[in-house]
């Protein structure tokens, strides 16, 4: 007889849900910062590719505009903006062209194009500053934008009224 089939919906969710309290081993930490690289690295590589010049035009077309004049999401890798939903699909589309892993050659799914798009084009939309200074702090080790996060008397997000810092065990 079959055994039932494991809740995974549950399962995952409460693995999402403690992950940003998790405390990471430092490799694991490494890995995803090298995904997040390898992925900006095939967007800058391929986007005068084939794909990412269709899909870009797919994106300003579908957004019904031709660089979405200073709004909207930007389409990474181009000066260009549109509607998140497009701007990110021609992100994703474009990272794709090249997304081969080298460094990880077990991993035979490719998440990095479609969440690091959707990552960077809905915090340019959302927080475009402070998302700037998250990447080139914890990708770059910028120690200008890591003051921009942390530091009792010069992190630039403590002192501001409109944000609301919560800790986390994140490094």
């Amino acid at each position: 007889m079959a055994e039932p089939p494991v809740p995974v919906t549950a399962e995952l969710s409460r693995f999402v849900a403690g992950s940003a309290a998790a405390a990471w081993p430092e490799e694991i930490l490494e890995l995803g910062r090298r995904h997040i690289l390898d992925t900006i690295a095939a967007i800058v590589v391929c986007g005068e590719r084939d794909s990412a010049r269709l899909s870009r035009e797919f994106a300003l077309r579908q957004s019904g505009h031709t660089a979405f004049g200073g709004i909207g999401a930007p389409i990474l890798g181009t000066r260009l903006r549109a509607a998140l939903p497009d701007a990110v699909f021609a992100s994703a589309m474009t990272a794709h062209g090249a997304e081969i892993n080298d460094f990880c050659p077990s991993a035979f799914v490719q998440p990095g194009p479609a969440v690091v798009s959707a990552g960077i084009c809905v915090a340019a939309v959302d927080h475009a500053p402070y998302s700037t200074a998250w990447l080139a702090y914890h990708l770059l080790g910028d120690q200008e934008a890591y003051r921009v996060f942390y530091g009792d008397e010069q992190c630039t997000l403590c002192a501001d009224p409109a944000w609301e810092t919560q800790r986390k065990n994140l490094p």
